[in-house]
């Protein structure tokens, strides 16, 4: 099965309404960013983000899942481990933060 991090995807809008949705530019990551939590532990403390970056000239948006340590969180991506019940979770995180920001998937 696909997720969503790994389904591509556009957000046309400009640079200042990146800013005033909260995203910053990083250098590292050539772009603009988001982070945001998509997992807490026994609900209290947070262990699993969602990275979004944008590209300022194409308009193409990254999806990345990381661990508290700003780690790929390799489960999320390896599905031959077995069942991960914390996947749909952070699945459904991700979809609404997606869908409250506007970001489109390309097709």
């Amino acid at each position: 099965m696909e997720r969503l991090a790994q389904k591509q995807y556009i957000f046309d809008v400009s640079k200042d309404k990146l800013k005033k949705l909260g995203f910053r530019y990083s250098k590292k990551y050539e772009g603009y960013m988001q982070t945001f939590e998509v997992y807490k532990y026994k609900n209290l403390v947070p262990m699993i983000y969602c990275r979004i970056t944008v590209d300022e000239e194409s308009k193409r948006v990254w999806l990345n899942i990381c661990d508290d340590q700003d780690r790929l969180y390799a489960p999320y991506y390896n599905e031959e481990y077995g069942k991960n019940n914390i996947i749909k979770h952070i699945e459904k995180e991700v979809e609404t933060k997606l869908n409250q920001f506007g970001i489109e998937r390309v097709v």
